[in-house]
């Protein structure tokens, strides 16, 4: 048994699954006789670093484990290797309150009082190119930083676009506990260039992201909010399908009887933007879902209750997407139904 000189955890392969050292280059314990690179560090230094990191995390008392689970009735830190809760109780809090607020972007705009309109977009330029490679705290401070440029020029409509584009890329971040407040903020820019089809577009974008993760009512909400996006940019194709996958995090929630009416939205989706295969695959993978529910191929849909044969349907999108393999697949499992 080969245990790791770093973190001390037993090495079955090459590579120590705790912490990453690679067996392969612990010199100390078996010599080479080829020359050894000048960067590689000493396992001393190594294990230094990788417990000074380690300082920054939680671990049991009892058994020094790090993994957890939280109750969340009672809102306890279970340890996972020894059952022993930790004290004290825990909650998903904000990782930063009012991260919007004038405070925060007051101390960039110092470095910026003498900009005029045309320096400003040309800075919100030059910040929002790399934005979307950006770690969170980068794109916080990216959106910090057109905010302030927006709130001297919050006339400027390309200023506002690209607001809100920081947002957008801001709201993707799967550490941001700041999203609501962050399509929030969104919302209210949309709210002051309503006709704006860019910042629309990013609007939509961020709410169909972030329905990913939503409970019941938040999906709901989020699923509202982009019906009425697309009822109005009804030529934006984008738009639409960003309802179409807001639509499709929803329908996984619902009984039947929502779920058709979610399939009525989405045929109707379909028939205005007819040659977007992103659109029709939804639509497949969303007939597909009902018919298996209802274990039939003909459907009722709506208040008016629209007779549909899926059978036929998912032919036709098969027909006209003969490469996509989720609505070939649809078509098939439907088809198979269909014996029976």
């Amino acid at each position: 048994m080969y245990l790791c000189p770093v973190c001390g955890k037993e090495i079955e392969n090459t590579v120590c699954y705790a912490c990453g050292f690679d067996r392969s280059c612990d010199f100390e314990h078996y010599p080479t006789f080829s020359k050894v690179s000048s960067q590689v560090s000493v396992i001393s230094n190594i294990k230094k670093t990788y417990e000074n990191k380690q300082k920054k995390y939680i671990s049991c008392k009892n058994c020094g484990g790090k993994s957890f689970y939280i109750d969340q009735e009672t809102h306890e830190c279970i340890c996972l290797n020894c059952s022993e809760p930790l004290k004290g109780k825990f909650y998903k809090t904000p990782k930063m309150s009012g991260m919007f607020d004038e405070d925060f972007v007051k101390e960039y705009q110092e470095d910026t009082d003498n900009f005029n309109v045309f320096d400003a977009v040309y800075e919100a330029r030059k910040l929002i190119k790399s934005s979307s490679n950006q770690n969170y705290e980068v794109k916080l401070n990216t959106a910090k930083k057109i905010k302030s440029l927006f709130n001297k020029f919050s006339f400027n409509k390309e200023l506002a676009v690209k607001y809100a584009e920081a947002l957008k890329y801001l709201s993707f971040c799967e550490e941001s506990y700041e999203k609501n407040e962050t399509v929030s903020e969104l919302g209210k820019l949309y709210e002051q260039f309503k006709y704006s089809d860019e910042i629309a577009l990013q609007y939509a974008e961020s709410l169909s992201s972030m329905s990913i993760t939503q409970d019941f009512a938040g999906k709901q909400d989020s699923v509202n909010k982009l019906k009425s996006l697309s009822s109005l940019f009804t030529d934006t194709e984008n738009i639409a399908f960003f309802y179409a996958k807001a639509l499709q995090n929803l329908v996984r929630e619902q009984n039947i009887e929502e779920r058709l009416k979610t399939l009525s939205e989405l045929k109707q989706l379909y028939e205005r933007f007819e040659t977007c295969e992103e659109i029709a695959k939804i639509y497949a993978l969303t007939i597909c879902n009902v018919c298996k529910y209802q274990r039939k191929t003909n459907l009722r849909l709506g208040n008016r209750q629209e007779s549909i044969d899926a059978k036929s349907i998912l032919e036709n999108l098969r027909s006209k997407f003969p490469q996509n393999r989720s609505i070939r697949q649809c078509t098939e499992e439907v088809n198979e139904m269909s014996r029976y």
